[in-house]
């Protein structure tokens, strides 16, 4: 809350480099997305997971969507792929409390994981 306004964070990006990232805050504060001095670069190692099954079955309705949400492809260890359908982007586990508690209130069960792999 500031000034009793309701306030989010907003994150763009998932990168694997502190260079790339650094060269998207550089690009939004050329095109006046962002005023100079403002953003920053911050890592976010935790995620919920939501879902997990085959790529094949990804865009096939099989799997659960959430709005917001990133999937990421791993690999098992019986060494097939799999989709993660994760949610969330946090640097903290106290952060990630805060939006684990308003899922489990939706009736999701969200697991608390790294974020791993890529988007799509």
């Amino acid at each position: 809350m500031i000034q009793g306004a309701r306030w989010y964070k907003v994150m763009s990006g998932a990168y694997t480099n502190r260079a790339d990232a650094d060269s998207l805050l550089v690009g939004l504060r050329r095109q006046n997305v962002l005023e100079a001095g403002r953003g920053s670069i911050v890592r976010v190692p935790f995620a919920f997971l939501l879902d997990s099954l085959a790529p094949e079955n990804a865009d096939s309705g099989n799997g659960r969507h959430i709005r917001g949400s990133w999937r990421a492809g791993v690999r098992a260890s019986s060494g097939e792929w799999k989709m993660w359908l994760l949610a969330g982007a946090f640097e903290t586990l106290d952060q990630a409390s805060v939006y684990g508690e308003s899922l489990r209130a939706s009736g999701i069960t969200p697991v608390l994981v790294y974020r791993k792999g890529r988007t799509f």
